[in-house]
């Protein structure tokens, strides 16, 4: 590939670039994707159970060991402080939890732009990002507090560790890769996976590697390797935190099989905004027509481009593994079904694009604006795929009935605040099993309301047995004691 594509050869790019026609479209068109999925979420969606297990941590723990406290195999206490900002900022406010999630996403897109910008993609930035900012599985992240404050901050502290990297490949400045050190810190520290953005930074220096002279693939790989030291550094200080209890199911090959399967067929219909139905419609087909299309015509183009398509599986094919290794595969290959695994690779399969689809050098600037003209209209089609299977997914059984966890926390708060106009000090309510549609899958730290009640109102008091009590009923109303009933 001609050096006069690439970004060390081209270091004035983003300042020529600028604010244009581009930058505003990808943004603006972005905000509106964020803004829909953002009230649709909020209106079928609420804190459920992995959030109360959180919020019990907080109310129950003090700061220092809330943020010191793993959760499962995950030493991340960036998170944790997310977590516990929200619940006294904004206790149980799932709006507000909403917005937040929404600007680390927006704030990821800005950053991906000036990435994709300093890459070389040229016009073609602008629909890529769009083209991340509409996904739908965004769209689901949205839906649960605890996954999507992990992952949108890991994925803008990601593609701002790129972005780093790139500029210290143009200038060799060290602070420059101090400042991706810092980012791979503050991504594991809100995801695990945070761990893995050496590996992206090489995966990106080898696609990079025929434009590179020695002595810069000398320097660039020994910044890497610095970088990996301090992951590797994270993850030592984390361990001494986690407990040696958590062990992976034994694999099962068939299983990772099936696993890998389901998830390559997921991501490649989802970078588009479709989900792969059995058997496959005629979009599903034209989404596989479309990515054989650009890998044929890649490939043509520049025969080195095999080579980058084999970095971009190889760097996907260790995201799917870390969750199909993992102790969730105790559900078997159902786990790759669970959508909110995938926002976090979208915008890697961004990355590879442009370096898949930069302009040549000495192309006419007329075939450029005619692809993103093309790439453009691409997008206004994946916005409206993706409404359609966000809507889908919503209407699915694992999704139906999530509204009533967040009618079942507005009623309580509500109604506990009525109480509490009357009845100061300590409350004694039943206890009982908390409903399935508010506990979710795994939550069973807060499966009862002896736990759940306290993140409500911490002077709550639970018991199993006496009359004098409180009944929370199963769509969080409240059942007062009878009339002249006095708690001894």
């Amino acid at each position: 590939m001609p050096p006069a594509a690439t970004p060390s050869s081209d270091s004035n790019a983003p300042a020529a670039q600028g604010w244009d026609f581009g930058t505003a479209l990808a943004l603006g068109f972005s905000l509106l994707a964020t803004i829909a999925y953002a009230l649709v979420a909020r209106r079928h969606s609420g804190f459920r159970g992995d959030d109360y297990i959180g919020f019990h941590g907080v109310v129950t723990q003090t700061l220092g060991d809330f943020l010191l406290t793993p959760i499962d195999v995950h030493f991340i206490p960036l998170h944790k402080l997310m977590t516990w900002s929200i619940y006294r900022i904004a206790p149980l406010d799932f709006d507000v939890a909403v917005a937040v999630m929404c600007v680390f996403h927006l704030l990821g897109l800005w950053m991906l732009y000036r990435t994709l910008v300093l890459l070389g993609a040229g016009r073609l930035s602008g629909p890529l990002t769009a083209l991340v900012g509409v996904n739908v599985y965004f769209a689901m992240l949205l839906l649960t507090w605890s996954a999507g404050i992990a992952r949108l901050p890991y994925v803008l502290l990601s593609i701002a560790a790129v972005y780093h990297y790139l500029r210290f490949r143009l200038s060799g400045s060290w602070g420059r890769l101090a400042v991706v050190v810092a980012c791979v810190v503050g991504a594991a520290a809100f995801f695990t996976k945070g761990l893995l953005i050496p590996g992206y930074l090489a995966a990106v220096e080898l696609a990079l590697l025929p434009e590179t002279s020695r002595r810069e693939l000398v320097r660039d790989l020994g910044g890497i390797a610095m970088v990996a030291v301090a992951a590797v550094a994270y993850r030592l200080v984390g361990l001494q935190f986690i407990s040696t209890g958590f062990e992976a199911p034994p694999i099962r090959w068939g299983d990772q099989l099936i696993a890998m399967q389901t998830s390559a067929m997921i991501l490649h219909q989802g970078v588009f905004g479709l989900y792969p139905n059995q058997p496959f419609s005629a979009a599903n087909w034209l989404v596989v027509f479309v990515w054989l299309a650009i890998l044929i015509w890649s490939v043509a183009r520049n025969r080195f481009n095999a080579v980058v398509w084999l970095l971009a599986l190889g760097t996907l094919g260790v995201n799917v593994l870390t969750i199909t290794l993992s102790p969730r595969m105790v559900f078997g290959p159902l786990i790759a079904f669970v959508e909110r695994y995938y926002f976090e690779m979208m915008f890697l399969v961004v990355l590879f694009l442009a370096i898949l689809l930069r302009r040549e050098p000495g192309a006419e600037p007329r075939s450029d604006r005619l692809a993103a003209m093309v790439a453009w209209c691409g997008v206004l089609l994946v916005a409206g795929a993706s409404w359609h299977t966000f809507g889908a997914l919503l209407k699915s059984p694992r999704y139906q009935n999530w509204s009533t966890a967040r009618t079942y926390a507005e009623n309580l708060r509500g109604e506990l605040a009525d109480l509490r106009r009357t009845q100061p000090g300590t409350l004694e309510f039943a206890d009982g099993p908390l409903p399935q549609h508010v506990l979710g899958m795994a939550a069973m730290r807060v499966a009862r309301l002896a736990n759940f009640l306290v993140v409500f109102d911490p002077a709550i008091r639970v018991s199993s047995r006496g009359t004098c009590r409180y009944v929370v009923r199963a769509d969080g109303t409240i059942t007062r004691p009878p009339a002249g009933c006095t708690t001894p």
